[in-house]
């Protein structure tokens, strides 16, 4: 057994892609590529279950052996924890990290739960040695985001104040866009999508976002930039740049290659 005993915000994420077609957001990290480097760091056939830790570093007591992944801006890797340790996943003020383990019984949740102190999950014990991932290799601090601009409401460059209001369900930007009376049909969304809101501030949908939005949509980010996105914090100033789908793909495509390179090189240890 895991349990959280204290720190910032901590998450139970579930995944529900297949039930998007209903209404569902489909939850899971901000950071998506987090999902299949901790299916390389945790191998095997039981249920892989993520925390998603945002706020300020999270603590964890082990009542049992158990086997965790983490991953955050100040360290990443594998460990086996004995019984009776404390692990702590430091993550930085305003920051997100995530930690993983693997679950014996099937996890049939639908909905992301906040965990409480105390609350603990039962955690196998992987036989693999500890793994500690290249500092060069965790997420950053970004002072830039690229974003595909929709081509009948193209804003540009623009640079955005991260406001305290951010969540799971989205991020509120503050900048020069203007305030607007437009009263548009609801439109699908997803997540990454930025609206523009009536009071002029922007809108960035997160992953457990409504599937459906009325306000205008000057643009999406794409998931290439999602491990930025994911370490947005409150007060900071960060620039939005503009990028053309034909630059996406061809820089979408070198980013896949070096991860899968990475995955690969964790996979034989």
């Amino acid at each position: 057994m895991i349990r959280f005993v204290g720190g910032g915000r901590v998450d139970l994420l579930a995944h529900r892609q297949n039930l998007r077609r209903f209404g569902v957001p489909v939850g899971g990290p901000f950071d998506p590529f987090v999902v299949e480097l901790f299916d390389r760091l945790l191998p095997g056939p039981r249920t892989l279950t993520i925390l998603e830790c945002s706020g300020a570093d999270a603590t964890f007591h082990i009542d049992q052996p158990a086997s965790i992944a983490f991953w955050s801006c100040a360290k990443g890797g594998r460990t086996t924890l004995a019984l009776g340790e404390t692990f702590q996943l430091p993550i930085g003020p305003g920051l997100r990290g995530w930690l993983a383990i693997r679950q014996e019984d099937e996890d049939l949740l639908v909905v992301t739960r906040l965990l409480s102190k105390g609350d603990s999950l039962s955690a196998l014990r992987v036989e693999l040695p500890d793994r500690t991932i290249d500092p060069e290799w965790l997420p950053k601090v970004p002072t830039a985001i690229r974003y595909l601009p929709n081509e009948s409401r193209n804003f540009g460059a623009q640079t955005f104040r991260v406001d305290l209001r951010m969540d799971r369900k989205g991020i509120q930007l503050n900048g020069t866009l203007g305030p607007h009376s437009l009263e548009l049909p609801s439109a699908p969304t997803v997540p990454g999508s930025l609206q523009w809101t009536p009071s002029g501030a922007a809108l960035l949908i997160g992953p457990d976002g409504p599937t459906i939005g009325g306000y205008p949509s000057f643009g999406t980010i794409p998931s290439v930039e999602f491990s930025k996105v994911a370490q947005l914090r409150p007060i900071d100033l960060v620039e939005f740049l503009p990028i053309s789908l034909d630059q996406l793909l061809d820089e979408e495509l070198a980013c896949r290659l070096i991860w899968r390179e990475r995955l690969d090189w964790l996979s034989l240890f």
